[in-house]
């Protein structure tokens, strides 16, 4: 059965306010991404103003056109960092038409970059592309590939400003072939940061983030530090999309101690912007409002007008947080008319539904549906239009439909009263569901915690259980060691005696050999009784060869090795020596080498046997003994006055951390946990 069209209508409203809802963001978070324009940043290599001025009205008397050009030229370029865009635009285009009259084809080009940066300050990005398109013409037909590549790289931006990020990242991309043709570090770095800002605004933070980390490292190899300030800067922002707000402010304040070093105001004001930004997120609003403001001071003075733009949006929604309408409509009107004169689209989204916001507080209900309508057709256009032309027209029908009925409703005292019963409604069931899943979550976390719990004790029976089997094989592998040297001693000693014995019957065989005739004894005879005797003599050589033998164990992995099976378990027995009897590993500072020195043999032997016998390298090997002896130490009620640092100190770690990690690794459990629970468990 078909539902009737107005209930359709009322779902596709709720769902379309949903996805508004989730879509839009309380501030802007536009932010301070920094692009990086390369190369149209004032240098203070240049001579003070005054002297251009002399050299202008030199070249003036004397008609040097060249001179006049160049001078004009450098002129706009010192207008336009101290923000006089008129006179830049001015002199700039005096200095075109001069170069035109000389031919002078480069320079016609570098000034119409320079003419179409001003532009861009200013605010007239369509004028900005036009010359910037004009250059890259001029450059193509001188072949200049440099400054092709930084044209494009212009030009891309322009593009990303106005939302158009697909040709934009066309443009980023072929500047990148020829930086990368180049081998031009700096470029290269340029180009991989504005390609960043494009998966950053689409959303794809992985490939923002892996474009910005390849930026920041070429920068950091070039020690440009104003670089690596924009892109520690822009990975703060990365961050603060995702949502993790400690990593972005690590971020950030790296770049803004960068920026107060090299003293650029423009830099400090997008730290501290973005740092409020990130108190914003996070609902701290009086610190928010602290940085927002501080930043601000600095962009009325040095800032584009975009930043500006922002830095009045983000104030104006603070003030809409703690309801001053008054000063948030101040803040967010002055922010609007410049947004609208520079087509900052996305600052103008956020500036509509504030104000929308801001109206329906002081119940004025036209000028609130007037600017949500401007919000919710403005952010479709932000929001890619392609793929959102086929609901615009329902979401603006449906929503303008949804709010005039609102407006209505606010008409008649009646209808008021039944929404705030309607509002109690749902107040109370939101409630009531927001207990009941918080009471499904406390019942979760503490089945989760109990279950916890258990493998835990479990891990420290497991534990204990272990410590005491090696307590009682330690004691045991002594006494083993004891027998072994007594019963080898024995042998050694029934050789001596059997050899004896054997030596006195050859002897006494010769010497009756002497004296018999050989009718008597067989020459024959005699033989095989000394045969018989040496066999046993070597019988019992190979006795005690065997027993030796038996404790060598045989590994592949190093068969090509120098040293013999012999040598393998004397050095062997003399590592194992020195952890279990001497404890050479309670030394902090023990390694590799200094085993190899106490064992008068080469760091590449003992890391070999380490390796063969026990499946693990030399540190492993090392913090394994350390820990069976903390383990020891903790299960000792004797030493539950130590600190958990003080028994990691006192088993050779060199920090709580690390013997925290190895404990963990090894036992599956904390030390304290284990510590805690064997003392609870011994006081039963």
């Amino acid at each position: 059965m078909d539902l009737p069209k107005s209930y359709l209508k009322l779902i596709i409203s709720f769902l379309i306010i949903i996805y508004s809802s989730i879509n839009t963001s309380a501030s802007n978070v536009n932010g301070g991404f920094i692009y990086d324009t390369a190369n149209y940043e004032l240098k203070d290599t240049n001579p003070e103003f005054g002297d251009y001025i002399a050299i202008l009205d030199s070249s003036l008397q004397t008609n040097n056109k060249k001179d006049l050009a160049i001078t004009l030229s450098k002129l706009g370029k010192i207008c336009s960092e101290k923000g006089q865009y008129e006179k830049a635009l001015e002199h700039l285009l005096k200095s075109i038409t001069i170069e035109k009259e000389l031919n002078n084809e480069t320079r016609i080009a570098e000034n119409y970059n320079l003419l179409a940066n001003v532009y861009n300050k200013s605010g007239n990005s369509n004028k900005a592309l036009e010359n910037y398109e004009k250059s890259l013409h001029i450059y193509q037909k001188l072949d200049s590939v440099k400054d092709i590549s930084k044209t494009l790289n212009h030009i891309g931006l322009i593009y990303s400003n106005w939302e158009k990020y697909e040709k934009s990242l066309k443009y980023f991309q072929k500047s990148l072939e020829i930086k990368e043709s180049s081998d031009d570090k700096s470029g290269m770095a340029n180009c991989y940061n504005n390609i960043a800002y494009i998966y950053y605004r689409w959303g794809n933070f992985d490939h923002a983030l892996e474009y910005n980390i390849k930026s920041l490292e070429i920068y950091q190899e070039l020690e440009l530090e104003i670089k690596i300030s924009y892109a520690l800067n822009n990975i703060g922002l990365i961050y603060i999309a995702t949502k993790q707000y400690e990593e972005a402010l690590g971020y950030i304040l790296k770049s803004l101690e960068i920026e107060k070093k090299l003293n650029n105001n423009s830099g400090i004001a997008k730290s501290l912007n973005n740092i409020g930004l990130i108190y914003h997120k996070q609902g701290k609003l009086k610190l928010a409002f602290r940085y927002y403001k501080e930043a601000l001071v600095i962009n009325e003075k040095h800032a584009d007008k975009e930043q500006l733009a922002i830095g009045y949006s983000n104030i104006g929604t603070i003030y809409l947080h703690n309801n001053n309408i008054k000063e948030a409509l101040k803040y967010l009107e002055k922010s609007t008319k410049i947004a609208e004169q520079g087509n900052y689209k996305r600052t103008l989204v956020y500036n509509y539904k504030s104000f929308s916001n801001a109206y329906s507080i002081l119940d004025d209900n036209k000028k609130a549906l007037d600017y949500y309508k401007k919000y919710v057709t403005e952010k479709d256009s932000v929001f890619n239009k392609e793929k959102h032309k086929q609901i615009h027209e329902l979401k603006i029908l449906y929503e303008t439909e949804k709010k005039e009925q609102e407006i209505n409703l606010l008409n008649t005292e009646n209808k008021l009263d039944k929404i705030k019963l309607r509002t109690q409604k749902k107040e109370l069931i939101l409630l009531g569901t927001g207990f009941f899943i918080i009471l499904f979550l406390l019942i979760l976390t503490f089945v989760h915690s109990t279950k916890r719990k258990i493998a835990y004790n479990d891990l420290v029976a497991r534990n204990v259980e272990i410590a005491k089997s090696e307590k009682a094989l330690s004691i045991v592998k002594k006494q083993s060691e004891n027998f072994a040297k007594e019963e080898r001693s024995s042998l050694v000693s029934l050789h001596r005696k059997l050899n004896n014995k054997v030596e006195n019957i050859i002897v006494k065989v010769e010497t009756l050999s002497d004296k018999k005739t050989q009718e008597e004894i067989e020459q024959e005879h005699r033989k095989n009784i000394i045969t018989e005797c040496k066999n046993l003599s070597s019988d019992i050589n190979n006795l005690l060869a065997l027993s030796d033998e038996n404790r060598i164990e045989t590994n592949n992995k190093y068969s090509n090795s120098p040293i013999s099976e012999n040598q393998k378990q004397e050095l062997l027995n003399g590592i194992i020596d020195l952890m279990e009897n001497k404890k050479l590993f309670l030394d902090t500072d023990i390694n590799l080498e200094k085993i190899a020195n106490h064992l008068n043999s080469n760091k590449k032997y003992i890391s070999q046997i380490i390796n063969e016998k026990y499946d693990q390298n030399v540190s492993n090997f090392i913090n394994e003994y350390r820990i069976k002896e903390a383990r020891q130490l903790l299960s000792d009620s004797e030493y539950k006055k130590l600190t958990i640092e003080g028994i990691a100190t006192s088993v050779g770690f060199n920090s709580k951390s690390a013997f925290n990690i190895s404990f963990k690794k090894i036992t599956g459990i904390t030390p304290s946990f284990y510590q805690k629970s064997v003392l609870s468990q011994n006081q039963l």
